[in-house]
């Protein structure tokens, strides 16, 4: 499949959105979602890009991908560890959205959503960033994120 990379990304947003948002805590999905997100961090570089952002937003958000997997998956944590990979996903999102600005809507948008995701997740990590209905806003920007991506990207 020519766009693995976008599949394996949609994916992986439609799911932790989906079990987020129905607040599913089962281990070997998050097992599941770990390895997902590995895989697609690894197709994102394999490919060279996400196929929804430039080069160095794509690198940026395979290596987050690929981290936050292989810290889920394995338990590999270290001083600083959330820290790192909070610190990444937004600067990942920044960039997602500087680079994005020129697109149009239907472009934009599944690119928008998943910096606004990443900056959840990045704002989360670092300063525990939270208030009423967050983690229900940013499910729904996952989902739909996921659905912009594969439409628009496949």
């Amino acid at each position: 499949m020519k766009n693995l990379h976008v599949l394996l990304l949609s994916l992986y947003l439609f799911l932790i959105g989906i079990f987020s948002l129905i607040g599913v805590s089962i281990p070997i999905l998050h097992m599941l979602l770990s390895a997902l997100a590995i895989a697609a961090g690894v197709f994102i570089i394999l490919n060279g890009k996400s196929g929804v952002v430039n080069f160095l937003n794509s690198i940026l958000l395979a290596i987050f991908l690929m981290l936050s997997g292989i810290i889920a998956l394995f338990g590999i944590l270290f001083d600083g560890s959330g820290l790192i990979v909070g610190a990444l996903a937004i600067v990942t999102g920044i960039l997602i959205i500087i680079d994005n600005k020129k697109k149009k809507v239907k472009d934009f948008l599944g690119g928008f959503l998943l910096a606004l995701w990443l900056l959840h997740v990045g704002l989360v990590a670092v300063i525990g960033l939270s208030f009423t209905f967050l983690p229900q806003i940013i499910a729904i920007a996952a989902i739909v994120a996921s659905v912009f991506i594969y439409i628009t990207h496949k």
